[in-house]
């Protein structure tokens, strides 16, 4: 749970991805970028939306009753589906004005939406495109999720083969290629100079792969038949 210290320490941060201010308490806009957030972060960051401040983190006085607020923001995110859960409310005093914080989480059930789908786009809350809206969903599939970050980075990949009886297991040594691409049906690499190769989700699993030199690499390990 996030302390009071570290959320008015990040009252003074710039603007971005993860720091939305607002003058008022407005519901719909509240739901917005809660929603949009949740759609967005990833742990173990937190986005935080900050109500009652301007754009600078001066507190505008405009809350009046902040108990009453965290009270009622609940309710209003209840109309996000599917409902974003761990989503903390925060009472704060800034410059001796009521200022109310409300901290996302990162949410393994997005997209989250009150009607389009928000994201967040640098220091902005947008609509997500169909392209954006089709990614949350691969992202809610648990190997997407974990090999997004690693597109375009170097991984280890291991081919085992299976005779037909199941009882010799071929494991030929594992080479570097790159990933190139993954959705909730492939995920497609690249050894060097050569053609792309796509493998289904289905064969595909994501281990660690323990280096010589003490670190560890991911490594996919593709079941072919």
């Amino acid at each position: 749970m996030a302390t009071d210290d570290e959320l008015l320490a990040r009252l003074n941060d710039e603007e971005d991805a993860l720091v939305e201010r607002k003058a008022t308490a407005e519901r719909r806009l509240v739901r917005d970028a809660v929603c949009a957030f949740a759609n967005s972060v990833r742990a173990p960051a937190t986005g935080v939306l900050f109500l009652g401040v301007d754009t600078k983190g001066k507190a505008t006085g405009k809350i009046g009753d902040p108990d009453k607020l965290c009270r009622e923001i609940p309710g209003w995110l209840s109309r996000c589906y599917p409902l974003i859960g761990g989503v903390e409310v925060h009472a704060l005093r800034v410059d001796g004005k009521h200022v109310v914080a409300v901290v996302v989480p990162e949410s393994r059930d997005r997209p989250h939406f009150t009607g389009p789908a928000f994201i967040r786009d640098g220091s902005q809350t947008r609509e997500a495109s169909k392209e954006q809206f089709e990614r949350l969903i691969e992202d809610r599939n648990d190997l997407v999720w974990a090999l997004r970050p690693l597109l375009g980075e170097r991984i280890a990949l291991v081919r085992e083969v299976i005779d037909q009886f199941r009882q010799r297991v071929f494991d030929p040594p594992r080479i570097d290629v790159v990933l190139q691409g993954v959705n909730q049906h492939f995920v497609t690499v690249q050894q060097e100079d050569d053609d792309p190769e796509a493998f289904s989700l289905k064969r595909v699993y994501l281990e660690e792969h323990y280096h010589s030199d003490g670190r560890i690499y991911p490594q996919l390990r593709v079941h072919l038949a």
